[in-house]
């Protein structure tokens, strides 16, 4: 059965129960499968093919359809854009998250009319329209550094893909998939599957680089390298996005990976 997000974001959890802990986060129009149900909760699978737990709020069922795969859609490229309910004034009632994309059901008087996964009508000036094949149409490594760097500030949170708050897998995640790059969810995934490895004499910027700590079994981190052994990154023990000499992490770094070839 397909399910479709219906709020601003819902957190996907280790197992289906009210405590259990975040590992991810659907956004806002995202497409979900569902496999299986334990009371209030559902065992889902995210359209970047990570597996977990959701409760059954704020989400809807859509049927053999997915939601926002025909047409034009309208992809949301600022951190937080605010839905009216009304076309003639601004009454906000939803947040798009960046990295959300909307079905578009036309334009009146200047606006953007979004024909919302509940069936609703949403009004914005805001978002870029685009065609549903191709949301986030791919560019170069310097767009990627760009959407990174507009992101500082924001909140640390583990599980997080959103400018509410990142870890640093989710960061690297949304800033990619911004600029039309696929990633996995999880650090050691994007390690083990995205692009390819460089030498770290050659390192580039807009390269992603991997560390691990003498305890962990696998990759643990992930940051973006920018320039002039500067990183920018999700930091847990910062408590949030922001650049940093590569100096502090460099003991714990085991590879890089290039994702865009092209250095713009």
């Amino acid at each position: 059965m397909n399910l479709v997000v219906l709020d601003s974001f819902i957190d996907v959890l280790t197992n289906p129960r009210h405590d259990a802990e975040r590992v991810t986060q659907a956004r806002l129009g995202e497409n979900l499968k569902e496999t299986k149900k334990h009371g209030v909760f559902s065992l889902v699978e995210c359209e970047d093919g990570y597996v977990g737990w959701i409760r059954r709020k704020g989400i809807m069922r859509s049927g053999s359809r997915s939601y926002g795969q025909q047409g034009e859609v309208v992809v949301f490229d600022d951190p937080f854009t605010p839905i009216s309910s009304s076309l003639a004034r601004f009454q906000p009632f939803l947040v798009a998250p960046m990295g959300s994309r909307l079905s578009l059901a036309g334009e009146k008087k200047g606006k953007k009319v979004l024909a919302l996964p509940d069936g609703g009508i949403g009004y914005t000036t805001f978002g870029i329209t685009r065609q549903a094949a191709d949301p986030f149409p791919r560019k170069g490594c310097q767009d990627v550094i760009e959407t990174a760097l507009s992101l500082q500030g924001v909140p640390y949170l583990w599980g997080g893909t959103t400018p509410w708050g990142l870890d640093c897998s989710g960061f690297s995640q949304l800033v990619f998939g911004m600029n039309g790059y696929r990633l996995k969810r999880d650090a050691h995934m994007q390690y083990d599957t995205a692009g390819f490895l460089v030498d770290f004499a050659r390192i580039l910027p807009g390269d992603l680089l991997f560390f691990k700590r003498p305890s962990e079994r696998r990759v643990g981190h992930v940051a973006l390298f920018i320039e002039c052994k500067q990183i920018v990154h999700a930091s847990g023990t910062e408590g949030k996005v922001l650049v940093q000499s590569l100096d502090s992490l460099k003991p714990l770094l085991v590879g890089a990976k290039r994702i865009c070839a092209e250095v713009k």
